[in-house]
């Protein structure tokens, strides 16, 4: 049983040990095991609680964040009682100890999302609409030959870009572990907000990656708590920016009219673009096939933070989809090209993506 099951079996649990209070206050001659009477008026209590614990039951089950408030306020009014109704119900301590450490891993997964969430409100406030836009007719011929595949034939940048995917990435050990992301990506001003929750032995971790302004970081914790990695710094500012320039090209190709962009044909299939941003200005070789659908995107500018050092970094793309409208990049592969060879460190599988949102959306 993970976590979050365990801990709604012990809220629901405990919420039917209070209601066994209310039932007492209605009827005095039952439940032995409480031998001392209920008034009715407390029996209320015990039923208020009962509720507020069902209550925030719910709200796990359906993954809404705060649910630990409303735990918080159960487990407060349950002690109250515990200590009103004395020693024959000293062990409900024993669950209300436990739901406290339950309550603050909440408040910990709670905490770290809202950075999350208050960055994507801050860059929706800051959205533009008429962006600049270049005419595809400018762009290289394998470019316009994937942006009609992908359907973006009528010349409309997008503002923003909100993505939902699940996967895999290896846990640099030898093994994987599974993950579900939500992303926004932002143009004009740029901006890359990744939030990811990934299961590493049965444990929930979250991270959260964040680009603005030419500036990138990342953190990653177990339970929102307890920090295992941060990264900041020139690295990661050019990292990220090669990162975001991936994004464009594999999931939101629209943006690719951006007049920003500089473009350097090779071939008939293959096309360098020049991402210029705040501090610098990164590239990649993209690669076509004769339908013109983008196959891989490679870049020589992005660093193994980890490593200290730049390595080549690709991601083959391995499907397509169509989703509202638009044929997209369904999965793909991020692979370093180390020189004792290729190392696949994540694979990446689209759930959704919705154009331009005007309003913050969870997954």
């Amino acid at each position: 049983m993970t976590g979050k099951y365990f801990i709604l079996a012990f809220l629901s649990l405990h919420a039917l040990i209070h209601l066994m209070g209310f039932v007492k206050a209605m009827n005095p001659e039952s439940l032995p095991a409480l031998p001392f009477p209920i008034s009715l008026f407390k029996g209320i209590f015990w039923l208020v609680t009962a509720l507020v614990l069902f209550f925030a039951a719910i709200l796990l089950w359906k993954n809404i964040d705060f649910w630990w408030m409303i735990a918080l306020f159960g487990v407060l009014l349950s002690s109250w009682l515990i200590y009103d109704y004395g020693e024959p119900a000293k062990f409900g301590w024993i669950p209300n100890i436990l739901l406290v450490l339950a309550i603050v891993i909440g408040w910990g997964h709670y905490h770290y999302s809202h950075m999350y969430q208050q960055d994507v409100k801050s860059n929706l406030a800051l959205r533009k609409s008429n962006l600049p836009t270049r005419q595809m007719n400018e762009l290289p011929l394998p470019v316009q030959k994937y942006l009609n595949f992908c359907s973006v034939n009528k010349g409309h940048m997008p503002t923003h870009v909100f993505f939902k995917m699940y996967g895999r990435m290896q846990d640099g050990k030898g093994g994987w572990f599974d993950f579900t992301s939500e992303q926004y990506d932002f143009f004009k001003p740029y901006a890359r907000l990744f939030f990811m929750e990934g299961k590493m032995k049965g444990l929930k971790v979250p991270g959260y990656h964040r680009w603005s302004d030419g500036k990138g970081s990342m953190d990653v914790s177990v339970f929102g708590l307890i920090p295992v990695i941060h990264y900041e710094g020139q690295m990661m500012d050019q990292s990220d920016a090669v990162t975001l320039l991936n994004d464009i090209c594999l999931l939101a190709p629209a943006a690719l009219l951006d007049p920003i962009l500089k473009w350097q044909s090779i071939n008939e299939l293959q096309v360098r673009v020049f991402f210029p941003y705040p501090g610098g200005e990164i590239s990649a070789v993209l690669f076509f096939d004769p339908e013109g659908k983008l196959v891989n995107f490679i870049s020589e500018d992005r660093y193994d933070v980890a490593k200290g050092k730049k390595f080549r970094f690709s991601t083959p793309v391995t499907a397509y989809t169509r989703i509202n409208g638009i044929n997209v990049v369904k999965s793909a592969d991020a692979i370093w090209h180390y020189p004792e060879g290729d190392f696949t460190y994540a694979e990446f599988n689209l759930i959704d993506i919705q154009i331009n949102p005007a309003v913050f959306l969870r997954k």
